[in-house]
């Protein structure tokens, strides 16, 4: 599986996510520090919580619109929120980058103040350049605290050009 390599982030911040609250806290803390144009790629293997994340994080700027996985649609955007979002999967992408990336600069024309989040972004080589901040996602493993963790649990990780979290 490609992943996101951008090896020139500033910052990085990691967490352990126990319970949905911690998961909604963490997303809305990436979403509230977001700013137009930025291009964040999500990490992580199937159903580690990439598109719960980008529900949360639209829930957090206000979209009001039923926020679902853009797997067989590519992009889905959400008008309704402080600013437009731009949400992408391409893990179907195949051959079709090119046509991606003209779609993509077309809805940043239309939306120039929006924010694309994209799941499966290093399937999309070209998007690489764009990321402003990387959200990694992984299960976590009992090792990952000394108390026993429940199924739900995931550790995170956001590097990014700017700070996000006060650490």
């Amino acid at each position: 599986m490609p992943v996101i390599k951008k090896h020139n982030h500033k910052y990085k911040h990691s967490c352990l996510l126990t319970t949905r609250k911690d998961f909604e806290h963490f997303a809305e803390t990436v979403a509230l520090n977001s700013v137009s144009g930025d291009v964040i790629a999500l990490d992580g293997s199937l159903g580690v919580g990439k598109t719960t994340f980008v529900q949360a994080y639209c829930q957090a700027l206000g979209v009001s619109e039923l926020v679902t996985s853009p797997t067989f649609s590519l992009i889905n955007v959400y008008l309704s929120g402080k600013k437009p979002i731009l949400h992408c999967d391409v893990y179907r992408l195949e051959n079709n980058a090119n046509q991606l990336e003209s779609e993509l600069n077309d809805y940043f024309m239309h939306y120039p103040d929006s924010i694309l989040l994209v799941e499966w972004a290093a399937y999309a080589p070209f998007l690489i350049s764009w990321v402003t901040a990387t959200v990694l996602l992984r299960f976590a493993e009992a090792s990952d605290s000394s108390d026993d963790l429940i199924s739900t649990a995931r550790c995170a990780e956001v590097l990014s050009d700017r700070l996000i979290f006060g650490d």
